[in-house]
């Protein structure tokens, strides 16, 4: 689960396989090879101002690690019911993965073994309203 408060203990682990062959389309939730983590509906604001580091510890063959916080509407929003359901991207960048030691000199993974990625993703400035999630 996302939080605003740093974890107290060790990170969670999800595995999920991804397939060069399945692309993953605009609407990914339910899919079993994208990995998804929310935040509970918000009672009040929070205003999120900082640059969001992704952090992830994987095991690949290949990958790029495509990193999004988006901004989640209930189904129904009584204050603009057009904003119901709607996703609403605040944040996302895309890390190449060949490129991790250098973008001059792209290499390999090394085949299942435990490797750091670890980026900034672009400077984050959002009001979350009561009754979202993100």
């Amino acid at each position: 689960m996302l939080s605003f408060d740093r974890p107290a203990h060790a990170y969670g682990r999800d595995s999920y396989v991804s397939d060069p062959a399945k692309p993953v389309p605009r609407f990914i939730d339910g899919r079993t090879n994208v990995p998804s983590d929310e935040t509970p509906v918000l009672d009040a604001p929070a205003h999120v101002e900082d640059v969001p580091v992704a952090d992830i510890i994987a095991a690949a063959t290949g990958s790029d690690f495509v990193v999004k916080r988006v901004g989640v509407y209930p189904a129904r929003y009584p204050g603009t019911p057009a904003l119901g359901g709607y996703l609403l991207p605040i944040a996302m960048d895309i890390f190449r993965g060949r490129y991790r030691g250098s973008f001059s000199t792209p290499s390999a993974f090394p085949a299942n073994v435990p490797q750091r990625y670890r980026f900034d993703l672009p400077n984050l400035n959002h009001m979350c309203r009561p009754g979202t999630g993100s």
